[in-house]
């Protein structure tokens, strides 16, 4: 019997240390107050941005993209963009681009602006996107 009580004991301290480190998304990410998803957001006269980026992959960020163009214009058919290190020549739809799922080694720090230009026709705009807090 006590051989079967230490057993029991020995397996609840592994089952319960095995658990420790793991949050719901299974990553082993748990500090309370480190945000998975980022989100960043900016707009100006002609463009409405905003980037998530999904931390629960160790180095890892998988980004959703929407760029809208809310100019008085015609829509501009292309644009080119440069988001951090990433860089894009993208098709829009309706004065929208919308994209997700793609991974990036990316540097975000939510107490940091991330830099966003974008081209289109002869027209180039620069500005900042923030840190969209909960």
């Amino acid at each position: 019997m006590k051989k079967l009580f230490f057993i029991f004991c020995i397996i609840s301290v592994l089952l319960i240390a095995c658990s420790k480190g793991v949050n719901e998304n299974g990553n082993g990410n748990t500090k309370k107050d480190e945000e998975v998803y980022l989100v960043f957001e900016g707009k100006n006269k002609n463009w409405d941005v905003q980037i998530t980026f999904d931390r629960s992959v160790d180095k890892l960020e998988s980004t959703s993209q929407v760029i809208k163009y809310i100019g008085k214009d015609p829509n501009p058919e292309k644009i080119y963009y440069k988001l951090g290190t990433i860089d894009a020549h993208v098709e829009l739809i309706d004065g929208v681009w919308e994209a997700g799922g793609g991974e990036c080694e990316c540097y975000t720090n939510p107490d940091e602006n991330i830099m966003f230009t974008v081209e289109w026709d002869v027209k180039k705009e620069e500005f900042k996107l923030k840190h969209k807090e909960k």
